[in-house]
C-alpha cells in the first residue's frame, strides 16, 4: 500500500526497551496523526541507531492505516480461498529492491530512488543503504496525459495517454534543429506537465536537505512507468544536477 489511507511519519526517540517503544509510538502518533488511534492499525520500523551529545537515538518510520482499510484486503482475499501473508509499504519494497537484493548497486552514498506511478510518486532518499527519508507525492505521470489532453484539446484521456506512448519523447539540443514542428509541439507539453513534478521532486528534495545531518544527494535512480519515456532520464538529470540512471 502506498497512499489514500496510508499515514507514514520519520521520528527519533531515545533508544529503549521494545515495550516501551510501543507506548513511546503509540503517544507520538496522537500527536502527530489527525485521526483516533483506536480506530488505526500502527506498526513501526527502526531504520537506524546513532548516537547524539553522547545519548543513543533510534531512527523510526511510523505508519498508520484505518483497521477498517486493512481488514477489507482480507476480506477480498478470503473470497478468493487465500490468506494475505502480510502488507506492506510500497516505500520498503522499493528499498529492498535497490539496496537490499544487490546492496553494491544502491547502497553505496547518499542515493535518492523516484518511482514515478499515474497518480502518485514515491521519493525515498538512501545513506549507504539504510533508508533515511520517504515522501508520498501527490503527482504523477497524468500530469503529462493531462497536459498532452488540454494542448490538443482531447476530451478523453485515453486519446492523450495513446499519443504519449506512441509519439511521447523529450527532445535534447541536437534533435531540436532536425525534428519536425509535431515533435516538437509534443515535447513543449510535455515539458509543460513535468514542470509541476519536478517543482514537487525538488521541494521534496529541499525538505529533505533541511533534516539534521542531512548530505546531499549524489544520485537518483528512476522507476515507475513514466520514466521509460524517450529522453526521460536525461531531462531529470539536467533538472536535478546530479547523475540519475534507471533502476534496473
Amino acid at each position: 500500500i502506498s497512499t489514500g489511507k496510508l499515514i507514514t511519519r520519520h521520528i527519533r526517540l531515545p533508544l529503549m526497551t521494545d515495550k516501551e517503544l510501543e507506548v513511546a509510538v503509540r503517544f507520538e502518533v496522537e500527536k502527530l496523526i489527525p485521526a483516533p488511534v483506536d480506530e488505526l492499525i500502527i506498526r513501526h520500523s527502526k531504520l537506524d541507531v546513532v548516537e547524539q551529545n553522547n545519548e543513543k537515538i533510534v531512527h523510526l518510520l511510523i505508519a498508520a492505516v484505518p483497521t477498517s482499510y486493512i481488514y477489507d484486503f482480507y476480506r477480498v482475499f478470503s473470497r478468493a480461498d487465500l490468506t494475505v501473508a502480510a502488507i506492506d509499504l510500497q516505500a520498503f519494497s522499493l528499498w529492498r529492491l535497490f539496496c537490499g537484493i544487490k546492496p553494491e548497486y544502491g547502497g553505496k552514498g547518499v542515493t535518492g530512488i523516484i518511482d514515478i506511478g499515474a497518480a502518485s510518486t514515491q521519493f525515498l532518499v538512501t545513506n549507504n543503504g539504510f533508508l533515511e527519508f520517504t515522501r508520498i507525492l501527490p503527482v504523477g505521470g497524468n500530469l503529462l496525459t493531462q497536459s498532452l489532453a488540454e494542448y490538443y484539446g482531447y476530451d478523453d484521456l485515453v486519446e492523450a495517454e495513446q499519443l504519449k506512448k506512441a509519439r511521447g519523447r523529450l527532445l535534447n539540443t541536437e534533435e531540436v534543429a532536425v525534428t519536425s514542428e509535431e515533435d516538437m509541439r509534443i515535447d513543449f507539453s510535455l515539458r509543460d506537465g513535468l514542470s509541476e513534478l519536478v517543482r514537487e521532486i525538488k521541494r521534496s528534495v529541499d525538505f529533505y536537505a533541511s533534516q539534521e545531518d542531512a548530505f546531499p544527494i549524489e544520485r537518483f535512480i528512476l522507476s515507475g512507468g513514466t520514466v521509460k519515456l524517450t529522453g526521460f532520464p536525461e531531462f531529470m538529470a539536467e533538472a536535478m544536477g546530479v547523475p540519475v540512471e534507471l533502476g534496473n
